[in-house]
């Protein structure tokens, strides 16, 4: 039952936002038959063209399906329950100081396979420049689509730093971040890449093969964190990696990766590397670009362990041990995250962190949301 309430309606906004709050809030849930236009009409005391824009404008939006003579439904898909946004602060054919990462378009893609191969039709909306400037219109426009209930949650693959002044952090939506930076924000959930995992599976693949002096070629920008760890787990395991053997490479700049390997594998036999790991996807083809030139032979004198983006891989120059996140099982985390916060349902982790995994470790098979997206249970504004 759609009621008048006290609030008289006006015009066209209200009786638009009277009508899909009862969608949104599930008084009027999935396959829920409309009041006619005519009983819209009457009870709101508006006009016949002011009703029809109304339901055109649902029917344009998803929320509703016409069926002719039977009558106007809430639709079975509607996009407050199985739209989603998925937002990056910058766009792949810019030319940026920091170049598209693997780890985005994997992301990207990942949300394109499960959209394609999803059970139901859920919709993943890519949303660009979204980077906290007044001018973005990608970003006025997710502020639209959110502010309208046109979203069930979005999925932020930056840091949402940036955004701290926007409206985007204060709404009513379940919010979720792939960005490890962000899981310390009480109001973002954190799905992201368990970096110490990495450190400790990486350490004991090279253990398992005998190796015992470890190179680690870095990003920049590598967490304090992670360096701290990296020191525990070298120390714990008995392996020896000075300091000089921690080369970092300046994101945009990766082809330094293959002089800074080049310096790492200089010396006698004795005192080289016999162990490497790439910590970023982005620097492996010009590390084995390196290495090759270096003359060292993989694995025989150096057992490389990179990182990877799982299902996205670059082609192997060399014969390298790949390890990494399943980007693919990320996103549907992230979807799953979203769906149980608009159904209230309790979650096992305010972040939730994935376990990287070899190559051989990957399941060939789509993973998926394992939730239903349900009706939110609150009551509608009357």
């Amino acid at each position: 039952m759609i009621k008048r309430g006290k609030t008289p309606v006006t015009n066209q906004r209200q009786l638009l936002e009277k009508i899909r709050n009862h969608i949104v809030c599930g008084d009027l849930g999935p396959g829920a038959r409309l009041p006619t236009r005519t009983e819209i009409r009457d009870r709101f005391g508006v006009s016949n063209d002011m009703v029809r824009a109304v339901f055109d404008r649902l029917l344009r939006e998803g929320f509703v399906d016409s069926q002719g003579s039977r009558g106007t439904f809430v639709a079975d898909y509607p996009p407050h329950l199985y739209h989603y946004a998925l937002v990056f602060q910058g766009h792949p054919q810019e030319s940026t100081e920091q170049p598209w990462s693997q780890h985005w378009k994997a992301l990207a893609d990942s949300a394109a396979l499960l959209q394609r191969h999803s059970p139901v039709p859920r919709k993943i909306i890519t949303y660009h420049d979204v980077n906290g400037h007044d001018d973005s219109e990608s970003q006025r426009q997710l502020i639209r689509d959110a502010s309208e209930n046109r979203l069930a949650g979005v999925m932020f693959v930056n840091s949402v730093f940036v955004l701290e002044d926007s409206p985007l952090l204060e709404m009513d939506i379940p919010r979720v971040s792939f960005n490890t930076a962000t899981v310390r924000l009480p109001q973002v959930h954190g799905v992201y890449v368990d970096f110490m995992s990495f450190i400790d599976k990486a350490l004991d693949e090279i253990v398992a093969q005998g190796r015992r002096r470890v190179a680690a070629l870095v990003v920049g920008n590598w967490d304090i964190s992670c360096e701290e760890h990296w020191d525990q787990a070298i120390a714990k395991r008995g392996l020896v990696c000075p300091s000089y053997w921690r080369q970092a490479v300046a994101y945009p700049y990766s082809r330094w990766a293959n002089e800074a390997v080049q310096l790492l594998m200089r010396g006698k036999p004795e005192e080289q590397p016999d162990a490497m790991v790439i910590f970023d996807d982005h620097l492996v083809n010009d590390a084995s670009r390196g290495l090759v030139a270096s003359g060292m032979q993989v694995p025989e004198q150096v057992h490389v362990v990179a990182h990877c983006n799982f299902p996205l891989q670059n082609e192997n120059l060399l014969p390298i041990r790949r390890l990494g996140p399943d980007t693919r099982q990320m996103m549907a985390s992230a979807i799953e995250c979203i769906d149980r916060l608009r159904a209230h349902e309790p979650l096992p982790s305010h972040n939730i962190g994935h376990v990287p995994l070899f190559d051989h470790e990957i399941s060939k098979q789509m993973p998926m949301p394992v939730t239903k997206p349900l009706s939110v249970s609150r009551s509608a504004p009357v």
